[in-house]
């Protein structure tokens, strides 16, 4: 479990860097109280990485290691090939929202802003790969990937929140 556990959390945190839903949480973490971005985040990831690692338990007992090596390897490709496109949207998910309604449902409204961004992302395929191939370590796939995508946001709320006290709000 150990090993299923570090292999998932360094996978996960290294796919992460520089990954869309880092670039939020840097936006946001520059917008919103660290605590609420990381809170978001942390429940984000436990959710969606309880689905891949569903997802990979399903896979693993209905495919073949070696095709799902091949489909995880060609996700792998075709997620890199789209994150090349330049699609003009503006990456700021929630525009210009103001959330008046307290923590709690800042919080929430920035869990599914995170949810809907990682959904399908190459983290989520990792650990679907992982825990088709990890049949003991399952839960340390799922631990190691969540902590993982946690640790990634952290790092860039940290850095959002440098961004915050350097530049003014308005630039």
């Amino acid at each position: 479990m150990i090993d299923a556990f570090s292999m998932a959390f360094a996978l996960v945190f290294i796919a992460e860097l520089g990954d869309k839903s880092m670039l939020l949480a840097l936006t946001l973490g520059a917008r919103y109280p660290g605590w609420w971005v990381l809170s978001a985040i942390a429940i984000e990831a436990t959710v969606i990485m309880g689905l891949a690692v569903l997802g990979g338990v399903l896979a693993g007992a209905a495919l073949l290691a070696g095709v799902v090596a091949v489909g995880s390897g060609l996700a792998f490709i075709g997620f890199g090939a789209w994150s090349l496109r330049d699609d003009g949207g503006d990456d700021d998910a929630l525009g210009d929202v103001r959330w008046r309604s307290g923590a709690l449902a800042t919080i929430a409204a920035l869990a599914v802003s995170f949810f809907l961004s990682e959904l399908g992302d190459k983290t989520q395929v990792a650990a679907l790969s992982l825990a088709s191939v990890e049949r003991a370590g399952r839960v340390g796939v799922w631990a190691g990937a969540t902590l993982g995508m946690i640790a990634g946001g952290a790092l860039a709320i940290a850095a959002g929140q440098q961004l915050r006290v350097r530049i003014p709000a308005r630039a």
